[in-house]
Formats: structure tokens, sequence, C-alpha cells
């Protein structure tokens, strides 16, 4: 979704002086992506990249929530 937005241009009339700074789609997840999803994020941060964007992958603000106390 994220990409079709920058793909069709759309965000340069969405967003006023997008031109000339970086791109960046922030994923913020509640869980630890297990091993499948990592690699599939590997894939989709190399996709962004062909669309001139980046994605970056953090834990939910208070990290994890399957991670221990």
């Amino acid at each position: 979704m994220y990409l079709g937005f920058i793909e069709s241009g759309e965000i340069y009339l969405s967003y006023p002086n997008p031109k000339g700074r970086p791109l960046v789609i922030d994923l913020f997840t509640k869980f630890r992506p297990t091993e499948d999803a990592a690699r599939f994020l590997k894939q989709a941060e190399a996709v962004s990249e062909n669309y001139g964007a980046s994605l970056r992958q953090a834990p939910s603000t208070g990290g994890y929530a399957d991670d221990s106390a």
C-alpha cells in the first residue's frame, strides 16, 4: 500500500515538499518477528529501495509484548 503511494506519485500530491527528502516507511510491531517474518521484511526492504524508500522495523512503544519482563 505505501509503495503504491510512492510509485504512483501520489505522495508528491499529498505532501507539499517531499522531493529531495528521504522516504522512510516505519513498521512498528507488537511482537518480535518470527524467522519467516524477518526474511519477508528483508525482502520488503530490498523492494522498498527499488522505489527510493527505506523500510525500518522496530518494536512498538514499550518493546515486544512477547519478551520477558
